[in-house]
């Protein structure tokens, strides 16, 4: 398996000039509601951070104050699309029990309560979840806000789904073959003729597809499970079908397990001191899994899909209950999925990775 290379990869590009952004992205409204005085400072930071354009990738971006959560809600409502409600000091079940059922679906809420610790705080842009981001404990909301209105606005032009049909498929392993096949990322011991890139890790994963609303596949992403955890016989099935109807049979010894294998992370045994790293986590009895094949549209790049695709694999993870999700990446990546959460294994990096000579790290998010 090869890890996270393509994704910043694909994402780089000439910058866009600041006033070129404003022209091209509509105003943004950010609604703060206070339960209590001291929470103004908040509000007061937002005004502040809208002044020094560090809510990222929007227009001219304005801070309204409500005097009570109705009235705020009442406000967003008017204008889902170009608005994120700012809740301060009230609990995420007062926020959530006033929602009606087509909020979750219209409006961005960002909820800062004191109560809790930080690390217990959801913070996403992922599309497969739509709840509330929820900033806990002494943390500003400012991470939070620029999540929202990434969320809102690759709500406008795109949505998520789990792959489980034929067409959806072809369209993922095409799209892998694609930009890793561009970005020089596919071993020639692993490729075909047919122009698809999968392999045996598909037989625990999840993947998770961006799609346009055209129902184009924009991006996509995965996350592989320990072994014994393979995805359902019937969609095990459905690779194993699509794969022999290529009549190539390098796609099948690829979807076939290699012998001797001891778990599906085998591209992270490439970093010296994984195998005591990963030993710790299932001493533990953490559910572990590996976040991989972060994919772009070349056409669709640098709009923040990247990092959209990510939440989202993560959200799934959540929803499965799993532990610790880690991944392999670029050194240069770091920064990328950082702002998803990920941490970089202290003492996890090396110089030359998988026949590529670059330096890699190892990252890892811890969700309970």
């Amino acid at each position: 398996m090869i890890p996270n290379w393509g994704v910043k990869e694909k994402e780089r590009s000439k910058k866009v000039p600041e006033s070129d952004k404003r022209r091209e992205t509509p105003p943004v409204s950010i609604i703060g509601v206070c339960n209590r005085a001291s929470g103004r400072n908040i509000i007061i930071s937002a005004r502040k951070w809208c002044r020094e354009g560090l809510i990222s990738s929007v227009g001219d971006c304005t801070v309204t104050e409500c005097a009570t959560l109705d009235e705020g809600l009442g406000l967003a409502r008017r204008n889902p699309s170009s608005s994120v409600l700012l809740t301060v000091g009230f609990e995420p079940d007062v926020v959530t029990a006033k929602l009606q059922r087509v909020d979750a679906e219209r409006l961005e809420i960002v909820i800062h309560t004191r109560s809790g610790q930080v690390s217990d705080s959801v913070i996403s842009a992922g599309l497969l979840n739509r709840e509330p981001n929820i900033v806990r404990g002494r943390q500003d909301p400012l991470r939070a806000l620029n999540k929202a209105l990434l969320r809102q606005r690759t709500r406008a032009v795109a949505h998520a789904r789990i792959l489980e049909s034929e067409a959806d498929y072809q369209k993922y392993f095409a799209l892998r073959y694609e930009v890793w096949k561009e970005l020089n990322y596919i071993l020639a011991k692993k490729e075909a003729l047919f122009h698809w890139e999968l392999d045996y890790t598909d037989r625990t994963a999840v993947p998770v597809g961006l799609f346009s609303r055209q129902d184009e596949l924009i991006g996509c992403g995965r996350l592989v499970s320990a072994l014994g955890k393979e995805i359902p016989k019937e969609r095990l099935a459905l690779i194993e079908k699509l794969a022999r109807e290529t009549n190539d049979p390098k796609l099948l010894e690829n979807f076939a397990y290699p012998q001797g294998m001891k778990h599906p992370y085998d591209v992270l045994e490439g970093f010296p001191g994984f195998s005591r790293f990963f030993s710790k986590i299932i001493r533990a009895r953490k559910s572990n899994a590996e976040l991989s094949r972060i994919i772009v549209k070349p056409t669709y790049q640098n709009q923040g899909l990247g990092e959209v695709i990510v939440d989202s694999v993560v959200s799934a993870a959540r929803a499965q209950n799993i532990a610790v999700v880690f991944l392999a990446c670029l050194e240069k990546h770091h920064d990328f999925y950082e702002a998803s959460g990920f941490k970089q294994v202290e003492g996890l990096r090396c110089d030359e990775f998988v026949d590529v000579n670059v330096p890699a790290i190892a990252m890892v998010q811890h969700l309970s």
